[in-house]
């Protein structure tokens, strides 16, 4: 029987096997965004022999693509240029999640966006490729040549596999750079909690307390300044970390906002809807944008729970103590009236007005004035 020949692969077919064996062992063993972005356009370069390289990344939470390595030197433009999705041929690729292959004039595709600082920007082909995992974008592979090239379906295909192992490694770093941020997060998050439940009842709403929580709940949260404002009955409450900061500007948007959590670029906001004698708010200021998914948000999010039950608690507490607070007082004031009642032969509304006249007189509350009353069998208020 004969036995079929496989044709053996052409020299540039072989480069380009190479070429994803190299990506293989390298990218999935680097653990830096930026040097698996250098490894990628060294690695792409060799395969294809383009006379540029390109490799731009996706960054949350502004959602732009950025050049974070190059096979020439730019090091004015690395880690500066930026462009949205769908702005430029880069743009469109990364928007539409599909490979690009221009084999002359590529200045002249209207989607083209021209960079005076980039001189390949003036180079004939262009070949762009998504780095996508799943149907994220990570970014976008750009290979340029001077002159015109007709890149071969193979070609292609292997820029686009190249972009699919190079989204696979990078969501692979995201994923340990997320379990390791949720990691000190939560290790945060505990001492927090740990900390709201050590403190004695009624501690969170004393206005020396809240400075030391604020600063704990930033520090949970990895927030660099927060600020809340709270009032609690007639009591109003304000705070600020670091020491001096006024939070002022955090007030004045929070009052524009509704109850609940909200975030503005790298701030954020817990709003308390009115309850239990208690409302206000908190205000907590990131080094860098939130994000929907960010740690930083998710972490505001659980300690800014945290907290509201706890002062939710406190305020229960503490109003049910004053309610109790007034009953007795009630209760010592109609005793206090019966007693002058039946001693002074005076109807309940005189006995009234006699223990408040005695209340002012002495500048003291009418539960005080009637337990005297009660302990003197009513002379102290037979005026």
């Amino acid at each position: 029987m004969d036995v079929p020949r496989v044709a053996p692969p052409s020299p540039a077919d072989s480069e380009l096997l190479d070429m994803l064996h190299t990506a293989a062992l390298r990218l999935f063993r680097q653990n830096d965004r930026e040097l698996l972005a250098h490894d990628l356009v060294d690695t792409c370069q060799e395969g294809t022999r383009a006379d540029a390289c390109f490799v731009y990344l996706y960054e949350e939470p502004d959602g732009d693509l950025v050049l974070r390595a190059s096979s020439n030197a730019h090091p004015g433009e690395v880690g500066r240029l930026r462009m949205r999705l769908g702005e430029g041929i880069t743009g469109w690729v990364a928007e539409q999640r599909r490979p690009v292959a221009l084999a002359a004039d590529a200045m002249k595709d209207p989607r083209f966006k021209f960079y005076s600082t980039l001189p390949e920007d003036s180079y004939q082909a262009m070949l762009s490729a998504p780095i996508l995992h799943g149907s994220r974008v990570w970014g976008v592979i750009n290979l340029q040549h001077r002159e015109p090239h007709a890149h071969s379906p193979a070609e292609i295909k292997a820029v686009s596999a190249l972009g699919m192992m190079a989204g696979a490694a990078l969501a692979r770093l995201g994923w340990q750079q997320a379990a390791e941020v949720w990691e000190r997060g939560g290790q945060r998050l505990e001492k927090l909690r740990a900390q709201l439940e050590a403190q004695p009842e009624g501690g969170l709403l004393h206005p020396r307390a809240m400075p030391v929580w604020l600063e704990t709940l930033a520090q949970a949260a990895g927030a660099a300044r927060a600020a809340a404002g709270l009032l609690s009955g007639r009591e109003a409450l304000t705070s600020a970390w670091p020491a001096g900061d006024a939070g002022a500007d955090f007030a004045e948007a929070a009052a524009a906002l509704p109850p609940g959590l909200h975030r503005r670029e790298r701030r954020a906001w817990l709003v308390l809807a009115p309850e239990a004698g208690l409302e206000g708010w908190l205000g907590m200021e990131f080094a860098a944008p939130l994000a929907a998914a960010s740690a930083e948000w998710l972490a505001f999010s659980l300690a800014a729970g945290l907290l509201t039950g706890r002062l939710r608690l406190e305020s229960w507490r503490r109003r049910a103590a004053h309610q109790e607070e007034a009953l007795a007082a009630r209760k010592l004031i109609e005793r206090a009236k019966g007693v002058l009642q039946r001693q002074w032969q005076i109807s309940e509304q005189e006995a009234y007005r006699r223990l408040q006249a005695e209340s002012r007189r002495q500048r003291r509350p009418m539960a005080a004035t009637a337990q005297a009353v009660l302990a003197s069998g009513g002379s102290a208020a037979n005026s």
